[in-house]
């Protein structure tokens, strides 16, 4: 008999609550799931764009790729030359004692960032990105990963 995913997924919660607890800091929840197939990522991408400060997505079609991102759990910044030794720093921190399960979600499954670098880690941003840091990573609150 297949266990309840719901049941399941509680006691994952669980842990993460304990883990929390007995660290005295937040700790990351990450439960992968099969879902069905999104008509138009482009469409949900859209849609919640207009209600979340922080969106993404990525979109291969050669590959019938598809990633939207939705908020954020983690926010990771850094600049100067050292952006991405403190970019790898700051994301393992997010991810130490995490509570992560593939409730028969393919794989690759589990924590996702997205985000940037820029090229120069001296410029300053003007125009839109005015305000971006020379690396940013965000680990977004829901991601959902089309193949």
């Amino acid at each position: 008999m297949t266990p309840n995913p719901t049941l399941r997924a509680r006691d994952w919660a669980q842990a993460a609550i304990d883990r929390c607890v007995a660290s005295g800091r937040n700790i990351l929840l990450s439960l992968s799931v099969p879902i069905s197939p999104l008509a138009d990522p482009l469409a949900l991408f859209e849609r919640a764009s207009g209600n979340e400060t922080h969106c993404f997505l990525w979109q291969h079609p050669p590959e019938l790729l598809s990633i939207v991102a939705l908020g954020s759990a983690a926010i990771c910044e850094a600049e100067g030359a050292s952006r991405f030794a403190r970019l790898g720093e700051a994301c393992a921190d997010v991810l130490d004692n995490a509570v992560i399960e593939s409730m028969g979600a393919p794989e690759p499954a589990g924590p996702l960032f997205v985000g940037g670098f820029s090229f120069d880690d001296r410029a300053r941003p003007t125009g839109k990105l005015k305000g971006f840091p020379a690396g940013k990573l965000l680990l977004p609150r829901l991601h959902i990963v089309q193949r």
